[in-house]
C-alpha cells in the first residue's frame, strides 16, 4: 500500500505541471493574436492616411501649378496692356504735335501769339491820342485798365457823347498837359470797397504801345489824383499777349510810332 502511494504522486505532479504548461501557452498565444491583430489594424489605418495625404498633396500641387499659369498669362497680358499703352500715348503725342504744328503753319498769326510779350510792373506806354509817352502800371489785380480823368467834359459830335480831359506826361502838376478828346463806348458802374454807393465811369477806347505791342484797348476815366501813375493797365489788355514779370520795371523803353514810319 505505501508503494502504490508514492509512485502516484509524482504523476499526479507531472500531469497538473503538462496541464499548467499548457494553458499558460494557450494564453500566451491568444495575446500575440490579439496584438498581431492590433498591429496590423494599425498599419493599414496608417497606410490609408498616407494614401489620402499623397492624394491630397497632389491635388494641392495641381491648384498650385494651375494657380501659377494663371499668374504667368496674367503678368504677360499686363505687360501687353502697359506696351499697347505706352504706344498709344506716344501716338497721341505725335498726333498732338502734327496738329499743332499743322495748325501753327496754316495760321501765321496764332504762330506768332505762342511768343508772348514779357512786361515789366512798371512801363512807359505809347498813347496815340495823346502823342506821348506815359507811366503806367501793370496790374494782374486789376481786371480793366484806367486812365486819369480828373475833370471830364462831356459833349456831343455828329449825334455821339464824347469825353474830353487833360493828362499830364510828367509825374507833377505842373508838367505838359495832353488835351484828350475820344468817344464814350459805354459806361460802367464801378463799387468801390471804401464807398457805399457805385460810381458810373465812361469807357473810351484808345490806342497804345508797349514796346513791340500794339494793341486798342478799353479804358475807363477815373480820378486817379491819389495813384502814382496816370495809366493803369489790367488783365484784359495783356491776358492774352503778354506775361508780367513783376520782378522788372520799364523793360520796354519809350515809343514814338511816328518817328518809326
Amino acid at each position: 500500500m505505501c508503494f502504490k502511494r508514492l509512485s502516484f504522486q509524482p504523476l499526479l505532479r507531472l500531469c497538473l505541471l503538462s496541464v499548467a504548461v499548457f494553458t499558460l501557452s494557450g494564453c500566451a498565444l491568444n495575446t500575440n493574436k490579439e496584438t498581431l491583430s492590433a498591429i496590423q489594424s494599425l498599419d493599414d489605418s496608417l497606410q490609408q492616411r498616407l494614401a489620402s495625404l499623397e492624394q491630397q498633396n497632389q491635388s494641392q500641387s495641381q491648384q498650385l501649378a494651375k494657380l501659377q499659369r494663371q499668374l504667368n498669362s496674367s503678368n504677360k497680358a499686363i505687360a501687353e496692356l502697359k506696351a499697347n499703352q505706352s504706344k498709344l500715348i506716344s501716338l497721341a503725342e505725335e498726333k498732338k504735335k502734327s496738329r499743332n504744328q499743322n495748325l501753327l503753319t496754316s495760321n501765321p498769326q496764332l504762330a506768332n501769339s505762342q511768343s508772348k510779350v514779357v512786361l515789366g510792373s512798371k512801363e512807359w506806354v505809347w498813347l496815340d491820342a495823346a502823342q506821348a509817352n506815359f507811366k503806367a502800371r501793370v496790374d494782374s489785380g486789376a481786371t480793366t485798365s484806367s486812365i486819369h480823368a480828373p475833370t471830364p467834359v462831356y459833349f456831343e459830335r455828329n449825334g455821339e457823347e464824347w469825353v474830353r480831359f487833360n493828362l499830364f506826361t510828367g509825374d507833377s502838376s505842373d508838367a505838359a498837359a495832353k488835351a484828350i478828346e475820344a468817344p464814350i463806348v459805354r459806361w460802367v458802374r464801378i463799387i468801390q470797397a471804401s464807398a457805399e454807393e457805385a460810381e458810373r465811369r465812361p469807357v473810351i477806347e484808345a490806342w497804345i504801345q508797349v514796346g513791340g505791342l500794339r494793341e486798342k484797348a478799353e479804358f475807363t476815366l477815373a480820378d486817379r489824383s491819389n495813384m502814382t501813375f496816370p495809366i493803369l493797365l489790367g488783365r484784359e489788355f495783356f491776358k492774352d499777349v503778354a506775361l508780367i514779370d513783376v520782378g522788372k520795371a520799364y523793360i520796354h523803353p519809350k515809343q514814338n510810332p511816328q518817328q518809326s514810319n
